[in-house]
């Protein structure tokens, strides 16, 4: 796999230099790493890596482009490269079915990764916070997501709605395609 020269900052660098984005200045950047990721689809991948710091801003463009592809599946292999139990990918970021180390996940993961993503550029932190990975983990798998209105009363009710359901536990409740 091969992918552009890309220079600009991380998603991750822009939030740590200015805490979050303005709602709609963060939506923009998801719309382009939804594409990205409706791209991957069709071509039957899962990035499982979903998160800020794999998001880069083209200086020039200010297109959003996702990279780092380390940790992607081909969803029509076995899973063999998966080992059941074995969770993969960033917790901050992760889906409650990649928490549990579900060897046969689907773009939908990378949905809820993307949210999260979407939530902490919006919110100015991740959604699920904790001292070790087991513990943020486990709030991906049980707690409530925090209230993303309260959090940042300027975004506007689309975003927060489109959050909240990138966000659902279940993945028949999110979005299915991206």
């Amino acid at each position: 796999f091969v992918m552009e020269f890309v220079q600009g900052p991380t998603l991750k660098q822009l939030l740590e230099q200015h805490g979050r984005l303005r709602y709609d200045s963060a939506t923009k950047v998801m719309l382009h790493v939804a594409r990205a990721l409706d791209h991957a689809h069709a071509n039957s991948l899962v990035h499982r890596d979903v998160k800020p710091a794999n998001i880069i801003i083209a200086t020039k463009t200010k297109a959003a482009k996702l990279c780092d592809l380390g940790l992607a599946k081909d969803v029509d292999e076995d899973g063999s490269d998966t080992l059941e139990g074995r969770a993969i990918g960033t917790p901050f970021y992760m889906s409650p079915e990649l928490a549990r180390g579900e060897r046969n996940v689907d773009i939908r993961a990378d949905i809820y990764s993307l949210g999260a993503t979407y939530f902490h550029a919006v919110c100015g932190r991740p959604p699920f916070e904790g001292p070790t990975p087991a513990v943020i983990m486990a709030k991906h798998l049980t707690e409530d997501l925090p209230d993303v209105a309260k959090l940042c009363p300027k975004a506007s009710p689309g975003c927060v709605a489109v959050i909240e359901r990138m966000l659902e536990k279940d993945p028949e409740d999110r979005y299915q395609t991206p």
